[in-house]
């Protein structure tokens, strides 16, 4: 029998959930848009560039290849308007694109601390603001009981430090080429990395498979 695909999606972060089904979708914890200019403002003199979703576009500083590599990811529209539209409304997260080395330098040297936002690294290349109330955890939380289901029954599979909280409060898994501080926390790991489906070999050998008695 083949096992019912999940309809849900969390995105942002953990900032939205979605009904692929009924195609709703709740948003919460928004950021307010007023500390986009303090954000930049931290950033200043920084080679990144800045990004907001709003429905099916991405607005953004500058139109680089970042910008279209991650409209095109999404299947969205680029929009340049300098950002400034949010000054005065909400939005789900800002995300910021770097490259890797311009990125590990800048975060050797700075730190932020601000009661409305927090500043997290999801990718090599990708330096996002939230505020502080959006993590997967919480997401995955809130829909646990909507759906009634137990925490310790959901499975989570993540490799960078905005997957921390998440696999703290499911049963975590971090992949083989995860940020290192992600082993610290978890009891699991996977034998191989994103690149060689390492989550679907996972699945395979210990939820798919129990002909050899392996259990998590």
């Amino acid at each position: 029998m083949v096992p019912k695909v999940c309809p849900w999606i969390i995105g942002f972060n953990g900032g939205m959930i979605l009904d692929r089904d009924s195609g709703r979708y709740e948003s919460f914890y928004k950021m307010d848009g007023k500390h986009i200019k303090t954000i930049f403002r931290f950033l200043e003199g920084q080679p990144y560039n800045a990004h907001v979703f709003d429905r099916y576009e991405v607005h953004t500083l500058k139109p680089n290849e970042d910008a279209f590599s991650i409209a095109k990811r999404n299947l969205f529209e680029v929009v340049e308007d300098g950002l400034e539209p949010y000054y005065t409304s909400t939005i789900n997260k800002l995300l910021t694109s770097w490259k890797k080395e311009d990125l590990d330098k800048f975060l050797e040297t700075h730190s932020l601390s601000d009661p409305n936002f927090y500043m997290v690294r999801s990718t090599p290349t990708l330096l996002e603001f939230l505020d502080p109330r959006v993590t997967k955890g919480q997401a995955i939380q809130r829909l646990a009981k909507q759906l009634n289901l137990s925490l310790e029954n959901i499975l989570s599979f993540g490799d960078e430090r905005n997957d921390l909280d998440m696999l703290q409060t499911t049963t975590g898994v971090a992949m083989k080429n995860s940020n290192p501080l992600l082993f610290e926390y978890t009891n699991y790991k996977t034998e191989f990395s994103n690149n060689e489906d390492g989550v679907a070999r996972f699945l395979e050998q210990y939820i798919l498979e129990d002909t050899h008695g392996k259990t998590l």
